[in-house]
């Protein structure tokens, strides 16, 4: 049944904020100017900023390669990303954005390294509100293994609640962060339903080199080469059109502007999920974009199959760049 005109713009909003409906800890990957007067007053204003942090908030820092290895670079900030990905589905745990992370690490002068120092951590996580904070490295045992090292940490006291050392290899990176998502859940003792364990469960991704450039894409961004970073992002999603975070990113990349010419014959396909009243769901494609470099940016959707009447239904998303 086609939906009439009136009804699109409510579809079109889901659509117009991201790509899918996102938690806090993927509301955005660039470090705007705004972020970074956030975190300059932060840091101005110090002593009145940094109270009684919340008992549930989460602040989960960058590891850093200790290995000599460069494949693992990425993962520095990726190892990151998955950890928020998976937390996000924690309920009533809430976690910092990494973006915020970010521009005080800039503010602050810091890099990847610097930010996670024993010294320098519950610093950052009082400037943030966090009552805990998460950070590690990987170290390398051999040419194949290496540990991934994590410890969580109380802001308020400065005693450390749980530290964590786990063996793998490179391929089993992934096995390795759902470890020490639980591995935290568990030491926070929070319970969760098998619901919300088989969300944690579901992979960013199982394809390597996906990620790869997902992860180089999000390092890129955070050093102002955003075309560099749409880029990375598009050839994520051709490998992998599943993979978290890409697209919401890509899409992000779009709003600020000046980066449509990049991806003029890419091709590329992001999946997502929304949910949207029944009543507002069309069979026909329709487009979603503003700007006239990408009026071609069609939207198809897909009725997911439903299991019993609901008053939203999952939505599908398959948007196109030609």
């Amino acid at each position: 049944m086609m939906m009439r005109r009136t009804m699109l713009p409510a579809v079109l909003i889901l659509l117009v904020c991201g790509l899918s409906v996102l938690k806090a800890h993927a509301s955005g990957q660039v470090v705007t100017h705004e972020t970074r007067e956030w975190a300059k007053k932060t840091i101005e204003n110090e002593r009145s900023v940094a109270g009684t942090p919340a008992n549930n908030a989460l602040a989960v820092l960058y590891f850093i390669n200790r290995t000599g290895r460069i494949e693992l670079d990425p993962m520095q900030k990726g190892m990151t990303l998955m950890l928020l990905t998976d937390l996000s589905q924690v309920p009533n745990l809430q976690l910092v954005e990494r973006i915020k992370l970010q521009a005080l690490a800039e503010e602050l002068g810091l890099g990847s390294s610097g930010l996670v120092d024993q010294k320098t951590a519950p610093r950052v996580g009082r400037l943030v509100g966090a009552r805990f904070i998460s950070g590690g490295d990987f170290v390398g045992r051999n040419e194949a293994q290496f540990d991934t090292r994590s410890r969580l940490l109380d802001v308020t006291s400065t005693e450390i609640s749980g530290q964590f050392a786990l063996p793998g290899t490179l391929n089993e990176i992934l096995a390795t962060e759902k470890e020490l998502v639980f591995k935290i859940v568990n030491t926070l003792k929070i319970s969760l339903k098998p619901e919300e364990e088989a969300a944690i469960r579901k992979p960013c991704s199982t394809r390597m080199k996906a990620l790869d450039s997902l992860f180089r894409g999000v390092d890129a961004s955070d050093r102002g080469e955003y075309q560099q970073a749409g880029e990375l992002y598009s050839e994520a999603l051709k490998i992998d059109p599943d993979i978290c975070a890409a697209a919401s990113a890509l899409q992000e990349l779009i709003r600020m502007g000046g980066y449509s010419d990049s991806l003029k014959g890419k091709g590329v396909t992001a999946k997502a999920d929304i949910f949207a009243p029944r009543s507002a769901l069309v069979d026909a494609a329709f487009s979603v974009s503003s700007q006239t470099s990408l009026t071609n940016q069609i939207v198809h959707k897909e009725v997911l199959p439903n299991s019993a009447p609901a008053a939203t239904t999952r939505i599908g998303i398959n948007v196109t760049f030609p």
